[in-house]
């Protein structure tokens, strides 16, 4: 589409969230917010969050809340985060403000321009003060500016009702969530019932790539398949993701010459240009629509495999996976699904795992309530089919536990909070300050185990590593060898195989103790971090290939020796703007030959 939207979420903290007489409701705006943000990220559009920071000397507090001797949202605190269900997640950019607009922050405007947005669509809290200011400048700036009017809240209402007619007579459009979404799927998505271009078709049927995708992918091909074998298609999903674009660059190190497609809903993707061909799908929220897609796509490019590329989809890709191999003779390196919920299900993990050593965790407020006495503040609060550090945050008290279930509106898990072996600290010596840097969520190092689960699901091969974290996301690791990390682990694989896992699954854990690891979550998937394993010679992605399609041994695969590091980086794929628009109006592309 020639136009680009941004979503620009103002003030949606605690502290705002809980003043009196807000209307309507603080839990009624989060969940309305949370279908929103969820259906957005569903799309691949950008989002912004603009929070109001205190600084704990008093730094930042506007003159009238200085006269007031008024506090909130004071750095550090509880206060100053958004509730779980509107929490940033990587890739997407909080900026502070100090007054009441959001351009109030100068790297506001240049940021949209960047992106690429003539549409903002502004949404948050307060109505009347900081909304107001922020449509105003957007509209003083140039942009096209869209409310949405059931994701905003004021504690005034007379103010609230001037305003609302104030504005849409002179700066912005006041929408619902729903219409705003509809008109902008209507700009970017290809309708699932549109005709399926051929990947293989003559250019009058599907455009051909003007320049094959230039990139600088890192890309070995050190260990080609035998030669003479059949290079099967291999379709990758939401193969924009971390994980897709991990994955297409392992494959592309071992099998050069296999024809890899992928599937994203979003052209603006690095790696949908990565790749030989792609198509446009629906969201994986979309079910219907998905499913229907994805079959279509299938029926076009007879792919031999399919491998996930976002947590989201395991659950709906382990239902189609009896129906893919029956009728297609598709592979998809998942297991049931039994064995896929219980890692994509947080508190079904630790039902799984009871009696090893993974965090105890509760699925309520009362059961929370419960583990507080048994391990005592804080604990981590996060959605429990989350994914990407989406939500996490830590109470250390019981106000703050019960204000989190009261506006959750999903299902969310509470889990006792590991303390890093490395801080020098007990779990109850901990407090704010130890716990959060910058308004997120202290999160240094973990420690990852990526495990290989062959048909009789068991282990064929385990790779450790240290990994440097920023926000949650890794950024460095090492490779070591740990007796005691790999028996941890060893355990909970073995149970997972026994509810029916097969291929890759990752376990993070933390160091509590000199001797000791403890397993905070696992995901049945490849990671980010796939083509960094494979540079080390653990390249699980062939793996897979081999041991399920070609009946061959795997172990030179699945070596590599402690000592190792890999630090992570961007890198760039260049495609013509020609390519991204094509996909974006066909929903199919294909690199040239």
């Amino acid at each position: 589409m020639s136009r680009r939207a941004c979503l620009l979420l103002v003030d949606l903290q605690q502290d705002f969230l809980a003043r009196p007489g807000l209307s309507p409701p603080a839990p009624v705006l989060v969940e309305q917010l949370a279908k929103l943000l969820a259906a957005w990220r569903g799309l691949g559009l950008p989002v912004v969050h603009s929070h109001t920071l205190i600084q704990p000397d008093g730094g930042g507090r506007m003159p009238h809340w200085q006269r007031a001797d008024y506090w909130a949202c004071v750095v550090g605190t509880p206060g100053a985060l958004p509730p779980p269900a509107l929490a940033p997640i990587f890739g997407e950019t909080v900026l502070d403000k100090p007054f009441f607009s959001a351009f109030g922050n100068t790297r506001l405007e240049p940021l949209l321009r960047e992106l690429g947005s003539e549409i903002l669509v502004v949404a948050g809290i307060y109505t009347h003060a900081c909304i107001r200011a922020t449509v105003l400048d957007a509209y003083q700036n140039h942009f096209q500016v869209w409310v949405a009017a059931d994701g905003i809240a004021a504690d005034d209402a007379l103010h609230a009702d001037l305003t609302l007619r104030y504005l849409e007579q002179r700066a912005c459009r006041f929408l619902p969530g729903g219409e705003i979404l509809h008109r902008l799927d209507d700009r970017t998505a290809v309708p699932v019932n549109s005709a399926l271009p051929s990947a293989h078709a003559d250019p009058s049927g599907i455009w051909p790539a003007s320049s094959r995708a230039m990139n600088s992918l890192n890309m070995h091909h050190s260990t080609p398949p035998a030669t003479g074998s059949a290079q099967p298609t291999i379709l990758i999903t939401s193969v924009g993701s971390g994980v897709g674009m991990a994955v297409v660059r392992a494959l592309r190190r071992s099998r050069p010459g296999t024809r890899i497609v992928g599937v994203g809903c979003e052209a603006r993707a690095a790696g949908v240009y990565a790749c030989d061909a792609a198509y446009l799908i629906p969201p994986v929220l979309q079910e219907t629509a998905y499913n229907e897609r994805l079959l279509e796509i299938v029926r076009q490019e007879r792919p031999a495999v399919i491998i996930p590329g976002h947590d989201a989809e395991l659950p709906l890709l382990a239902t189609l996976k009896d129906r893919l191999t029956r009728e297609w003779g598709v592979f998809m390196p998942i297991g049931s699904r039994e064995a896929v919920s219980a890692c994509c299900d947080k508190y079904r993990s630790a039902q799984v795992f009871a009696g090893l050593a993974f965090a105890r965790s509760a699925a309520s407020l009362i059961e929370a309530r419960q583990l507080t006495q048994e391990v005592g503040f804080p604990l981590v609060v996060k959605p429990r089919f989350g994914y990407a550090s989406r939500g996490v945050t830590v109470v250390f008290d019981d106000t703050a536990l019960a204000q989190a279930f009261a506006v959750a509106t999903e299902p969310w898990v509470a889990q006792e909070y590991l303390a890093d072996h490395a801080w020098g600290k007990t779990r109850a010596e901990l407090g704010v300050d130890d716990v959060y840097r910058d308004g997120f969520v202290r999160q240094d190092c973990d420690y990852s185990v990526q495990v290989l689960l062959g048909r009789d699901h068991r282990l064929l091969g385990v790779f450790a590593s240290r990994n440097r974290l920023r926000h949650g996301f890794p950024v460095a690791m090492e490779t070591l060898d740990h007796p005691a990390l790999f028996q941890t682990v060893a355990a909970m694989a073995e149970r997972l195989g026994q509810l029916g896992l097969i291929g890759p699954c990752n376990f993070q854990a933390i160091q509590v103790a000199p001797e000791t690891f403890v397993v905070y979550e696992c995901n049945a998937r490849f990671t980010g971090m796939s083509d960094s394993r494979a540079a080390m010679g653990w390249n699980e992605c062939e793996a897979v290939l081999r041991h399920f399609l070609d009946n061959r041994g795997v172990e030179e695969y699945l070596d590599f020796r402690p000592g190792l590091c890999a630090f992570r980086h961007w890198s760039e794929t260049l495609c013509s703007s020609a390519d991204v628009a094509r996909l974006q109006q066909q929903g199919a592309w294909c690199a040239s030959s």
